[in-house]
């Protein structure tokens, strides 16, 4: 019995550590990024939180370093350059509304390229983002469908292709820069559908919109 309690004091005080832990370390992390996190980075939160629980002894420098320097995978919320105060964010692997509506819940004052081949039409989902975002560029096979719902909202352009929908924006947030100087606007590609109509996956769409935005001038 008196073993049986030793171990169930050890267990108390280790759990209790690890719940200080977790609350230390949800503070910090909303102290730094705000209440959503890291854009792009909500599932990563939850592993990281998990991962330090499970360890009573830390170098929070390291931890801390480690997530600033997390830059998340390809083509999954992915920060491509910035310029002017612009971020330039691929999300090419938002293949779904869904994983567009979390996109979009990251950012604000959005510039946002939408369209490839059609998986939903119904938008509705999005709608409550849509006070965010300041242009839409559509593009791709889906182009048609989502103007005739997008025009009763949102200001938007019909574009021929990718590389056109990456200058436009680019020249639109730029203009946004020097009215409103404070502000840090996005360019999003999140399109929210296939890549199939013009591209063999969402890599090839992704590296592209990167190989655009990256021929951009400063």
């Amino acid at each position: 019995l008196d073993h049986l309690w030793r171990t169930c004091s050890t267990l108390s005080s280790v759990c209790y550590r690890h719940a200080l832990t977790y609350m230390y370390t949800l503070e910090w992390f909303q102290s730094e990024f705000g209440a959503k996190g890291p854009p792009g980075t909500s599932w990563s939160i939850s592993m990281w939180l998990w991962f330090f629980q499970t360890f009573e002894f830390f170098n929070w420098k390291k931890i801390e370093n480690a997530i600033k320097s997390f830059v998340g995978l390809p083509h999954r919320l992915q920060k491509i350059r910035e310029i002017n105060k612009i971020s330039y964010i691929n999300d090419s692997k938002a293949t779904n509304l869904d994983s567009t509506n979390k996109a979009l819940s990251s950012y604000k004052k959005i510039y946002w390229i939408l369209g490839g081949r059609l998986k939903e039409k119904n938008l509705s989902i999005l709608k409550k983002h849509f006070f965010k975002i300041e242009h839409v560029f559509l593009l791709g096979e889906s182009k048609k469908i989502y103007e005739n719902y997008l025009k009763k909202y949102l200001s938007y352009t019909v574009t021929e292709n990718l590389k056109e929908a990456v200058f436009l924006a680019h020249n639109l947030a730029q203009n946004y820069v020097i009215k409103y100087t404070s502000s840090k606007p996005v360019v999003l590609l999140s399109p929210g559908c296939s890549s199939l109509d013009e591209w063999k996956n969402f890599e090839e769409r992704g590296n592209a919109f990167i190989k655009s935005v990256k021929r951009l001038n400063n």
